[in-house]
């Protein structure tokens, strides 16, 4: 009985060490912040919510657009949840839907597309697809971020003018 206490206390000692590593616990904690950002976005309700996720000094990219930002305060300027020209069919709908989503260490990227949505009154129905990439620092802010977004055509050519 007295050795089976023993390999008991072995065999426990081994399991506690078997645990996740400090790397696998950030990497789920960059996951679940990733998660409840990107189901904040998917409401595209709660502008100041969606703004905490990001760092003071996030750089910003919108590859399609050629657009590239620093600072929290361009990144809001070119988001701009609060414009009222920008409508969901209805509130409960999904914003965009996520596809896959990967976590390695500190990035995340996801893949998925858009749902129709009233731009200045007309129905966008493009429904365009998305990669988004973020990098997390170590207090699970977005450092960085890079958008590729299947936009319209005339999305493009009127960001261009």
């Amino acid at each position: 009985m007295r050795h089976f206490h023993y390999l008991f206390i072995i065999l426990f000692s081994l399991l506690l060490a078997c645990g996740p590593s400090k790397e696998e616990k950030f990497e789920q904690a960059v996951r679940s912040q990733a998660m409840d950002y990107f189901a904040t976005y998917q409401q595209r309700k709660d502008w100041k919510k969606f703004l905490t996720f990001y760092h003071s000094e996030i750089t910003f990219t919108d590859a399609a657009l050629k657009t590239r930002t620093r600072g929290i305060e361009a990144f809001e300027e070119f988001y701009n949840w609060p414009d009222t020209n920008f409508q969901k069919i209805s509130p409960a709908q999904k914003h965009l839907e996520v596809i896959d989503i990967v976590a390695q260490d500190s990035l995340v990227v996801a893949r998925g597309h858009f749902n129709p949505f009233y731009w200045h009154g007309e129905k966008q129905d493009w429904s365009g697809g998305f990669t988004i990439w973020l990098y997390f620092d170590k207090d699970l802010k977005i450092r960085h971020q890079v958008d590729y977004i299947q936009y319209p055509a005339s999305v493009i050519l009127s960001a261009r003018r």
